[in-house]
């Protein structure tokens, strides 16, 4: 098997485990770093001048690192440039790895998924847990062992983002970048990952995600200074009769742990827990318990994602763990969670607290984290609750649904 020639598109931010797991690769002789491009020299030039001391080539314009013989290429950018990459990189026949999500909205994917079936590359998203330990155990316990099939599926995600968060950026927090849609909130950014994650569990086949039939969902805003949502609930109905509740925030009490990022299926024989510790808890209805711990476990997920396309490229018989193609499903779902709710609502002042804390502020939802978690534990939206700020909203049936357009939202 041949070494892979491997160029990265980013690698400030989320881009370093990339450059991490590209050089833990070529520590097996598996990969070689043939380039790197990043436009913000500035904050990188320590780590762009030693790869360039090493014969690493260095371009500031993305577009330039197509003048090196690849044979894959991985995306740590922004989300508003993930469409153009991924189909330039598919055009030259290379296959890419590209983080998550694969772009804001579904005509964007399915520009990708059109690129991808007219190229010889195959593309890749970045959702790493869906091949690991945790996720196959899972898979098994409910579709070939005793646990039983999935009824429901409940994703809770508690994170506090402050102010600095969507200042670092000029897309943070915002619908769009200039003419390309960014639409960074909670579902579609930070934990696009459990959305993700829900859907491939609604599924029995290793890879493919549960097709999204309609959805509910009621947006919310509590930051005054975003343009997105920063907390919202979602109720997906899939095509298989599995049904996900997805309660996420932005406006948590403090920094909490990864235990609060988490996906609980209600299935036939008991119920289980997964957790973005990469902890998973078995509850049987007879009564018996099975735990497993993997937050230590093997490479690095990332590693692992880049190395199985590295694999491919050299000639290795495989599949990506997260195909482009099945990620549509998540941005259709997150893209009809903007049509349900039609708008973003204004939680009230009454409601917030804003303090200052570790050199930036705050914006806490007074009692939210304990409503999410009532609304998780009875599967119901804010609005069927008694919530003074919770606003009603209509089931968006996602068939044909094919274009996103701010055009058609009261945003």
């Amino acid at each position: 098997m041949s070494t892979v020639k491997v160029g990265i598109i980013g690698i400030g931010g989320y881009g370093m485990y990339h450059l991490d797991g590209v050089e833990a690769m070529e520590k097996d002789k598996v990969a070689r770093l043939s380039a790197v491009a990043e436009i913000n020299y500035k904050d990188n030039s320590e780590k762009i001048e030693e790869l360039k001391a090493r014969g690493v080539a260095y371009y500031q314009d993305w577009q330039d690192i197509f003048k090196e013989e690849l044979g894959l290429v991985t995306i740590a950018t922004p989300i508003p440039f993930h469409r153009e990459m991924v189909v330039e990189a598919l055009k030259r026949d290379l296959n890419v790895v590209c983080e998550k999500p694969a772009a804001a909205t579904i005509q964007d994917v399915q520009a990708m998924v059109d690129a991808e079936d007219a190229s010889k590359g195959i593309c890749e998203i970045g959702y790493k847990h869906v091949n690991g330990t945790a996720f196959k155990r899972l898979n098994d316990l409910m579709y070939r062992d005793r646990l039983g099939a999935p009824k429901d599926i409940v994703v809770v995600g508690l994170l506090q983002r402050q102010d600095s968060y969507f200042s670092r950026s000029s897309w943070a927090g915002k619908l769009m970048l200039g003419d390309r849609f960014a639409l960074d909130g909670p579902m579609t950014n930070a934990m696009s990952h459990l959305v993700n994650h829900a859907l491939y569990l609604a599924h029995p086949e290793h890879g493919v995600l549960a097709e999204p039939k309609s959805v509910r969902a009621e947006l919310y805003r509590a930051h005054s200074q975003i343009e997105v949502e920063d907390t919202e609930c979602i109720n997906v109905k899939c095509s298989n009769g599995v049904n996900i509740f997805i309660y996420l925030t932005y406006c948590a009490s403090g920094e909490l742990p990864l235990a609060n990022r988490y996906i609980e299926l209600v299935c036939e024989n008991g119920t289980a827990k997964w957790t973005m510790e990469n902890t998973l808890t078995v509850h049987y209805n007879d009564g018996s318990r099975e735990e497993y711990d993997y937050r230590v476990y093997g490479k690095p997920s990332t590693e692992l994602m880049i190395r199985n396309m590295a694999d491919i490229a050299s000639g290795k018989k495989g599949e990506p763990f997260s195909p482009l193609r099945e990620s549509k499903k998540v941005v259709l779902s997150t893209n009809g969670a903007y049509y349900s709710s039609k708008s973003i609502f204004k939680i009230p002042d009454d409601f917030i607290t804003r303090k200052e804390e570790r050199d930036s502020v705050s914006t806490i939802v007074k009692g939210l984290e304990d409503l999410i978690l009532k609304a998780a534990n009875n599967r119901e939206l804010f609005s069927d609750m008694d919530i003074p700020w919770a606003k009603k909203t209509e089931e968006f049936d996602l068939t044909g649904f094919s274009e996103f357009r701010l055009d058609d939202l009261e945003l």
